[in-house]
């Protein structure tokens, strides 16, 4: 930290930020924070309401390596790590009104109700469906085509509309699950591939990385005011960029009543998609930018509810459910908060969180707060047999939920990378860039670091004319 690289300006203060932020600064660079809100942390809220512990966003991360978990060591939250309860691994899918368990073995598989003996023996053909010959295809048509009917609308189906907030038939496979996309397109098959590849990485000796769902003990809050507090006297809150100008970069902005123009060696921009026709960037940057605002983002709402134990009558033993798009349910699903999670409710209470809305049911979403306590009353009602009344019911409403990756996302990334080329020096990073999910987007932010590092460090090394 003694040695000063260079100085960075990073605009937005959400995770993507801060965690750029903290790596660059950690790589040495004098780093400066501009955010537009009067706090850190972008959407991300956690809040104690009766002894509840409400997320008014993400309600966990993905822990997807060993660098994210020292980065949480190192930043202090070590020890406020709350990992997913081990009892908790099973998975509901609701098909004709009931829950049924997710198999999670080749046993379980072929005894599940959850998919018909056509479509489990469709899944012995997969190995021999032939590869996609087109350049990106939806989630939709790649898991019909490979796996069956059966699979897309009780499997896939439900995971992309309730985890991605998303519709199976304009979400693109590519983009939303590049490591599959991959596997079939070098070796022609998924069963086969990941058999291939699972053996290639035992011979080189390359471990794969175990995923964790973790949380914090006070709330996923903590890692962006954990993130802030080593950038203290880096942000400026409150911030109104004016302008931007290169070669150099040079941004103006206004914070508090006072006007500030600096000159930075980079600019990194960590703000949503759809804000880049605001941002004050150089004319041809601003119009290559302004095609962003083609991303789609769902439209979602999360409701919280608390109840006591003695008026539910499922057993709440797992992550909770999704509903497949065929099933006849006004929500996308509930996870089971005070079960996936200790400490999330009082003693002998239950906490969920409810998903409303998304891509498939956007009207839903928006709908009045008596309308939306109905639709999930009755859904919970039906499917884990709540009765009574909530002793905790908030609702929060999102109008850009999540960035969707459909089919011709390739369009915007490579909008951005041609942007990075012509503009040395200015860096996009985001949740519509390389996955959605809070653990994506920490990884997301460290590599735009490290790429930020190495263009600097050449940049250094070239001979002066």
């Amino acid at each position: 930290m003694a040695v000063i690289h260079g100085k960075i300006a990073i605009i937005g203060a959400g995770i993507s930020g801060l965690a750029t932020a903290w790596r660059l600064q950690k790589l040495g660079y004098d780093v400066t924070l501009l955010e537009k809100e009067s706090r850190t942390g972008g959407v991300i809220k956690s809040e104690w309401i009766n002894g509840y512990l409400c997320e008014h966003a993400a309600n966990e991360i993905q822990l997807k390596s060993e660098e994210m978990e020292l980065m949480l060591q190192e930043i202090g939250l070590g020890e406020a790590i709350c990992q997913e309860n081990p009892n908790a691994k099973n998975r509901y899918i609701v098909k004709k009104g009931k829950l049924l368990k997710v198999p999670s073995g080749p046993f379980g598989f072929l005894l599940t109700p959850l998919f018909s003996v056509r479509g489990k023996f469709r899944l012995f053909l997969e190995p021999f469906i032939a590869p996609y010959k087109g350049d990106d295809e939806s989630v939709a048509h790649f898991v019909k085509r490979r796996l069956g009917q059966d699979f897309l609308d009780y499997a896939i189906a439900p995971l992309v509309s309730g985890v991605c907030a998303g519709d199976p038939s304009r979400v693109s496979f590519r983009h939303q699950f590049p490591r599959l996309w991959v596997v079939e397109d070098t070796y022609g098959s998924l069963v086969g591939g990941m058999i291939r590849r699972m053996r290639e990485h035992k011979k080189k000796g390359i471990k794969r990385y175990k995923y964790k769902l973790i949380t914090f003990a006070d709330g996923i809050e903590q890692l962006p005011k954990a993130l802030s507090k080593h950038l203290d006297g880096k942000i400026h809150l409150n911030a109104e960029v004016t302008s931007i100008e290169n070669d150099p970069w040079k941004i103006s902005w206004k914070s508090n009543g006072k006007t500030f123009e600096e000159r930075f060696d980079a600019v990194v921009s960590a703000i949503p998609a759809y804000a880049y026709p605001e941002l004050p960037l150089p004319d041809k940057l601003h119009e290559l930018l302004a095609e962003l605002k083609g991303i789609e983002y769902a439209k979602l709402s999360t409701v919280i509810t608390g109840i006591d134990q003695t008026q539910v009558a499922h057993k709440l033993d797992g992550f909770g459910f999704l509903a497949s798009p065929k099933a006849s349910c006004s929500t996308l699903g509930t996870i089971f908060s005070s079960s996936l999670f200790e400490g999330r409710a009082p003693k002998g209470k239950v906490h969920l969180v409810t998903f409303v809305g998304g891509c498939t049911k956007p009207k839903e979403a928006l709908l009045s707060e008596e309308n939306i306590q109905q639709i999930v009353r009755a859904d919970l009602e039906q499917l884990l047999g709540v009765s009574g009344a909530f002793e905790l019911f908030q609702r929060n409403t999102w109008e850009h939920a999540l960035p969707q990756y459909n089919v011709g996302h390739s369009y915007y990334i490579n909008t951005i990378e041609a942007a990075e080329r012509r503009f040395k020096g200015f860096f996009l990073t985001g949740n519509f860039r390389g996955g959605a999910g809070v653990g994506d987007v920490i990884l997301n932010a460290s590599k735009t670091a490290y790429r930020v590092d190495e263009y600097l460090e050449q940049k250094e090394n070239q001979p002066s004319s």
